[in-house]
């Protein structure tokens, strides 16, 4: 955002559940979610749309940049988002060719670099 010059950034998670561990993540909300039946650990289910519309909130030209992870445990939460913005306008993010969007921190130097070289460039345009 320093090379866009950009003072905000609000940042909206797929889910309120923090682990630094992939895979502990992916097994916590598939236990909530088929267990439990809790799905609202995610701002974008369907029991947090007001919520979601609040935190939508930008300026006009601000863009939603998509930044989720190319893992297919992610599919779920993924997809169930990608259904809540589909009609918000500006959406960019740095995307595989499956169509799935790189993480912002990947784990090496060189892709946070390509990372950040392809961020710019999009927010930019």
């Amino acid at each position: 955002m320093h090379f866009c010059k950009l003072d905000h950034v609000r940042i909206l998670n797929l889910s309120d559940i923090r682990n630094t561990k992939s895979g502990d993540f992916y097994f916590e909300s598939r236990r909530l979610q088929s267990a439990h039946g809790y799905f609202d650990h995610s701002l974008f289910s369907d029991g947090r749309q007001q919520e979601l519309g609040i935190k939508l909130m930008r300026k006009k030209e601000a863009p939603l940049v998509l930044a989720w992870g190319v893992d297919d445990a992610l599919s779920n939460l993924a997809e169930q988002c990608a259904e809540k913005i589909k009609n918000e306008k500006r959406k960019i993010g740095y995307q595989r060719h499956d169509g799935k969007y790189y993480h912002a921190k990947p784990t090496t130097k060189r892709d946070q670099e390509t990372w950040v070289t392809e961020a710019v460039k999009l927010i930019r345009e």
